[in-house]
């Protein structure tokens, strides 16, 4: 059986066609073989959706519009075959698809791709052919037993045909390609390259809520105070944006922080594509409110970042919050990260609210490496809402991630060899990686699918930028080329694959949060490269045994 997107789709009134047909592929197609239901197509103003798309690695990929029954009948069979409209329908889904996959530079953009009608009720006649559409290109009701066989042998005769623009591309599709395709289009939540290319409509939302997500939103809609803690990749940002978007459209101020200046930049560039009246009217850091308040948030040269964080920043925050006249607070407020954010916060984050004591505030935590959030004096009564599916990163990379958990994760991602391990000295680490990226361009993969992620760097790099933060994280979010940082300064970001480096770590202490934070940066595919020793020793037993599973590489062959 395929890997299918969604794995259970509900087909409703009308979508019979559809399922009919999904449900023959899901039986004939190879196991190595994607399986995508309503493929949604931004770009611009401009929306499409593919009824399937079948990603097959070694043969290419096929966009099928499906119908019911159509066209002149003698005895029963089609004469005329299908409509062109229906053909110059998916004819521009097939386009469509192309440029996106050009502009995301994804290795899937050179595959060979045709697109099919596929009309399960209806006989259309063997000897039928058309200049705008060929029989073979075409799934009829008597194909249907050997539906998936037509498939390969539509995209090997025609995916090279643009004289005759029935099919694009030039080679098999690859394994880099098929896992793009389904990053992109496949995942139960979108990936945060897909989330700032356009604007995503609520059904399409909604129609991607997970079990946990749904009883979240369904339990705000009574308690104001909530807390929802899960580990990477189970959807808090994903949620913090909805409940956001919710308060907004109902009339209220809102405000959505977190400590990451990376995804503050991320957040405020994902709500640029909503509605007005469904904006927060605040999104970005502590520091980046005050500055709207028109308070300086940096510290003198002699402060330690550590402490100016955790104590000062927080009290600074406080002394101006209580003075804001009732206009410029807030009726409700979103902590993304609330792990970050210890006991000196709380009462400065609460003094936003126009309510302190009542007003409405939701934290989003991760469990995934402490539970001091639990300590740190939120002022919410309800117990915590806990999220427990991984729906970002590939099972394996998951199953790592979830090795310094503090509960049980549950993978729902793709089954795919999702970790590379290469054991070397600290000190040798950060060569072998360089060598590493160059061998993952080799295989296919885009230079912008690649985040260098190394445990002990200097300052972030965005202090170095001449343009200020928000233009350096404006270029890491566009995704045209390697990113290469620290683990921190990415926390909360997201790359299909990330090659982490572990050459040392600056403060022991937090070495097992890094090592935590580095893994748990990647969708698809996790290359780490540093001491197995160490790195056990810091993982502890569940991170030794799930990265002796991972596959022992070297980027030199």
């Amino acid at each position: 059986m395929p890997w299918c997107y969604p794995v259970n789709p509900v087909f409703g009134d009308g979508e019979q066609a559809e399922g009919a047909v999904w449900d023959l592929l899901r039986e004939q197609l190879p196991d190595d073989a994607a399986l995508l239901y309503a493929v949604r197509l931004t770009e611009g103003d401009r929306h499409e959706e593919i009824d399937l798309l079948v990603a097959w690695p070694g043969v290419g990929m096929a966009a099928i519009e499906v119908a019911g029954n159509l066209g002149q009948r003698d005895t029963g069979t089609i004469k005329s075959g299908p409509d062109t409209g229906l053909v110059d329908e998916v004819r521009d889904e097939r386009h469509m698809l192309q440029r996106i996959l050009d502009v995301r530079r994804s290795p899937a953009a050179l595959a060979r791709t045709v697109h099919m009608v596929a009309l399960p009720h209806t006989p259309v006649a063997q000897d039928w052919d058309s200049p705008h559409l060929p029989r073979d290109l075409i799934i009829d009701s008597g194909d249907l037993p050997k539906a998936a066989k037509r498939i390969r042998q539509a995209i090997e005769e025609h995916g090279n045909d643009e004289g005759r623009d029935y099919g694009h591309g030039s080679r098999p599709l690859t394994g880099a390609g098929l896992t793009s395709v389904v990053d992109l289009f496949g995942t139960q939540m979108p990936s945060q390259a897909e989330a700032l290319q356009a604007p995503v409509d609520d059904e399409h939302r909604l129609g991607h809520l997970t079990r946990d997500q749904g009883r979240f939103l369904d339990v705000f809609e009574h308690y104001p105070r909530l807390i929802a803690t899960g580990g990477a990749g189970s959807g808090k940002t994903w949620l913090a944006l909805e409940v956001a978007r919710r308060c907004a459209h109902r009339g209220d101020r809102v405000a959505l922080v977190c400590r990451s200046r990376g995804l503050s930049r991320y957040l405020e560039l994902v709500i640029q594509h909503w509605d007005p009246q469904d904006r927060p009217a605040f999104v970005g850091t502590p520091q980046a409110l005050l500055s709207a308040w028109g308070v300086d948030p940096e510290p003198d040269g002699s402060a330690d970042p550590a402490a100016y964080w955790s104590h000062e920043l927080a009290q600074r925050l406080y002394s101006v919050a209580v003075r804001r006249p009732d206009i410029e607070c807030f009726d409700a407020l979103l902590v993304d990260e609330a792990e970050e954010f210890g006991e000196d916060w709380w009462p400065a984050l609460v003094e936003m609210l126009r309510e302190p004591q009542t007003g409405s505030l939701v934290a989003f935590t991760d469990n995934g490496h402490s539970d001091e959030w639990r300590r740190a004096g939120a002022p919410i009564d309800v117990a915590p809402i806990v999220l427990e599916e991984n729906l970002r990163s590939s099972r394996q990379i998951a199953r790592l991630t979830g090795s310094f958990a503090i509960g049980e994760v549950l993978p729902r991602g793709r089954k795919r060899a999702g970790v590379r391990f290469v054991d070397v000295p600290a000190s040798y680490a950060p060569a072998v990686a360089d060598a590493a990226v160059e061998a993952l361009v080799g295989e296919g993969w885009s230079p912008g699918a690649i985040a260098l992620l190394t445990t002990d760097v200097q300052p972030a790099a965005e202090s170095e930028s001449a343009e200020g933060y928000r233009d350096y994280w404006d270029r890491v979010l566009e995704g045209r080329d390697v990113h290469r940082g620290g683990v921190r300064e990415f926390q909360g970001l997201e790359r299909p694959v990330v090659v982490l480096v572990v050459n040392g770590f600056q403060d022991e202490a937090q070495a097992r949060e890094l090592l935590y934070l580095g893994i748990s940066r990647a969708r698809s595919l996790l290359v780490v490269v540093g001491p197995g020793e160490v790195i056990e020793q810091i993982g502890g037993e569940r991170v030794r045994k799930r990265l002796r599973k991972a596959e022992a590489w070297s980027p030199n062959g």
